[in-house]
Parts: C-alpha cells; sequence; structure tokens
C-alpha cells in the first residue's frame, strides 16, 4: 500500500507567513516602537521555531515526495530565518550597530528569491504572488541596510506585511481547501488545470 503524506506546504507557507507578519509588524513601527527590545525577542523565539526549524523540516519532507521547488523553497527560507535569528543574537551580544554586512546578506537572498520567482511562474498563481512579493520586501531590505534610512525600512515593513497574509492565505487554503474538497479559496489550482487542458486540446 502506498503512502499516504500529508500538504507538508501549506505548513511551510503557514510558517513563514506567521513569523514573517510578526516580524515586519515590527518594522512598520506601528505596533512596538523598540524593535530591539521585547518585539525583537519574540521573533527570535518565533523565527528560530516556527519560521526556522518547522520549514526546514517542512523542505526535507518535501524532498520524500519529489518536490524539488518546495525542497529547496522551504529548507533556504527555514534556514534563513535560523541564520537571521543567530545574526541577531550576535549584534546584540556584541553590541554591532554596522548594518553594511547586514545589506550584503539580504542581498544574497533577494537575488535567490528572483531566481525562485521565475520558477514559479510555472506554478500556481499563488506562489507567484507571494514570490514577486518578497523580490520587492528583499529588495526595500536590502537597500534599508546599506543606506540606514529608517523610512526605506518602514516602507519594507509594509511590504512585508502583505507578504506575510499572502503566505498565510496561501498556507491555510490549502488546508480549507483539502478539508472542504474543493477550491474554497482560491489559489489558482483550478486555473492551472484549466490552462493544462487548453494547451492539450
Amino acid at each position: 500500500m502506498t503512502e499516504k503524506y500529508g500538504n507538508a506546504g501549506a505548513l511551510g507557507l503557514s510558517a513563514f507567513g506567521v513569523t514573517t507578519l510578526c516580524m515586519m509588524l515590527l518594522n512598520t513601527k506601528m505596533i512596538v516602537e523598540d524593535g530591539a527590545g521585547p518585539g525583537m525577542a519574540m521573533v527570535l523565539g518565533i523565527g528560530l521555531f516556527y519560521g526556522g526549524l518547522v520549514q526546514v523540516l517542512v523542505g526535507w519532507q518535501e524532498w520524500k515526495t519529489g518536490n524539488t521547488f518546495g525542497a529547496v523553497a522551504f529548507t533556504s527560507y527555514g534556514a534563513f530565518w535560523l541564520s537571521f535569528c543567530a545574526i541577531q543574537l550576535y549584534k546584540f551580544t556584541y553590541a554591532i550597530t554596522d548594518t553594511k554586512a547586514m545589506g550584503i546578506y539580504m542581498l544574497a537572498w533577494t537575488l535567490f528569491t528572483v531566481l525562485m520567482f521565475i520558477a514559479t511562474l510555472r506554478l500556481v498563481p499563488i506562489l507567484t504572488l507571494i514570490f514577486g512579493t518578497a523580490v520587492i520586501g528583499f529588495t526595500l531590505l536590502t537597500i534599508a541596510d546599506f543606506t540606514g534610512e529608517a523610512i526605506v525600512t518602514q516602507i519594507a515593513g509594509f511590504v512585508g506585511t502583505l507578504l506575510a497574509c499572502e503566505a498565510l492565505y496561501g498556507g491555510v487554503a490549502q488546508v480549507i481547501n483539502e478539508v472542504y474538497g474543493r477550491e474554497f479559496f482560491p489559489i489558482g489550482v483550478e486555473y492551472m488545470k484549466k490552462k493544462a487542458a487548453k494547451k492539450a486540446e
């Protein structure tokens, strides 16, 4: 009997969405003014476990099911959150204020996200939307770290909040759609089926 796997991607998108939401709401400075205080402690906690560890585990589950895109995406962004939290802990421990190195870090992730975005052009539209927004968000964070402009960080926070909501929608929609047995919350699956059928005609 063939072993049945659950939809790990739904968990991965949810983990990315919730973690990103917590971080980006800090960047907007609409809720917590001092992101380096209790707010960042909250981000480190959720970043290490939900955004980091859970996404890495999801990535390995995607490897088992043969989903190369999901494996690379979730493992990589899980590692992003783990490494981001490690960097923040190091910065706070040694009172480092220069952000240029973080600019290089964010630039690398921007380039990676751009390349992953290209792959999503052949996948369901919700992923194209998520990665397209992520490209904008990472670009703004890169500019913010290189320039030190607080307003750019704040704008990145609003873009990142939108990204988080998109990812959370994409993850939870898959759960709800599976429970209801139809695309109750559209993510583009039916669109891709119709597109494939039309191409086969």
